[in-house]
């Protein structure tokens, strides 16, 4: 799909590099394929012209219902493209590897937390102070269940 701009930016800020975006056309449009960690946390630089759609409702898709709700900054039921690319900048500051985001599952190892950031820091330290709450003081990942009951 020649023509299509490619996003430039290292995803951890540490330098420029080029992202190459896939493209597919579908219904006569041409649409960016997500399949990666790094297309993900390189969605600011794709141009909104590219976006297939500019907003999308918190309820009725196949994404937990209080994921989206995070990333719904304004409460309204939608998530718009400042939002998302929010999100995404979140992601970036807080994890070690865009593609823990793909691989699935319900934990997170605290060694995907980027140490070396500020408020990735401070997210390792409370996933450690959780654990260690939850009698879990060694453990070296935090999972859904162990956040599911934030009164413990």
């Amino acid at each position: 799909m020649g023509g299509a701009p490619d996003g430039r930016h290292s995803p951890y800020g540490t330098g420029m590099r080029s992202h190459r975006w896939k493209f597919i056309r579908r219904g006569g449009v041409d649409q960016v394929v997500i399949r990666s960690g790094a297309d993900i946390v390189n969605v600011e630089h794709l141009d909104q012209k590219l976006w297939v759609a500019l907003a999308c409702p918190t309820r009725g898709l196949d994404i937990d219902p209080r994921t989206l709700d995070l990333i719904d900054i304004d409460n309204d039921g939608r998530i718009r493209a400042p939002e998302l690319i929010e999100a995404t900048r979140w992601v970036r500051e807080h994890f070690a590897d865009p593609e823990d985001l793909v691989r699935g599952g319900d934990s997170v190892t605290l060694a995907a937390i980027r140490a070396n950031t500020d408020s990735g820091a401070s997210l390792a330290v409370e996933a450690r102070r959780i654990l260690a709450l939850i009698a879990k003081p060694s453990a070296q990942s935090i999972d859904l269940a162990d956040l599911a009951d934030l009164d413990k």
